[in-house]
């Protein structure tokens, strides 16, 4: 899990060396989503995990602690990141 928010940031920041005062805030919870009867129905699962941390942004500066969360969904010793937007009744924001 800890790898896969690793690549997560190294995608999303400006400057992911610069990450400091990294910790997970809660987590791994499992989390359901009902797909619904157009989509053939059934359930989906992951993991979704809460963290903050400190980066610097485009100018340099570091921007104080910023928290974010993702999903996860693992397969034996591999983790894959889902996309929370989906989950409805997931609170994203942690």
């Amino acid at each position: 899990a800890l790898a896969a928010i690793d690549v997560h940031l190294r995608r999303s920041l400006k400057d992911p060396d610069s990450v400091k005062q990294f910790a997970v805030v809660s987590g791994p919870v499992l989390i359901t989503w009902y797909r619904g009867l157009l989509r053939g129905g059934g359930h989906e699962r992951a993991w979704m995990m809460c963290f903050e941390y400190n980066a610097k942004n485009s100018y340099g500066a570091y921007v104080g602690i910023k928290r974010d969360a993702i999903a996860l969904r693992v397969y034996g010793d591999q983790a894959e990141i889902v996309p929370i937007v989906n989950w409805l009744t997931v609170n994203a924001s942690c």
